[in-house]
């Protein structure tokens, strides 16, 4: 349905470039043409509504990890503490 809806405006936009450059005897020809392609070229660089719809928008959130793998890692022994531990239970030394 997106490629119909793109053949039948490309055809408006040729026949009226065509008429224009016919009715001012060949003046506007190199103005249609650029209008030609610069339809063609907006046509094939902008994504459709379904491409747009396929891409997530926005700024993704990740979620949180889970509690059995958010650890604080002590610099010292490298064990393994709870977040919200202060000292290492392995070695005593400060978390950061």
């Amino acid at each position: 349905m997106e490629t119909l809806k793109f053949i039948f405006k490309f055809f408006v936009v040729v026949f009226l470039c065509a008429m224009a450059a016919v009715s001012t005897g060949g003046i506007l020809l190199i103005p249609a043409m650029i209008i030609i392609i610069g339809y063609l070229i907006h046509y094939l660089v902008t994504p459709s509504k379904a491409e747009k719809a396929q891409k997530p928008g926005g700024t993704r959130t990740t979620p949180p990890p889970s509690a059995s793998l958010a650890r604080k890692v002590c610099r010292h022994c490298g064990a393994q503490n709870a977040l919200d531990g202060v000292y290492c239970e392995a070695c005593g030394y400060k978390l950061p």
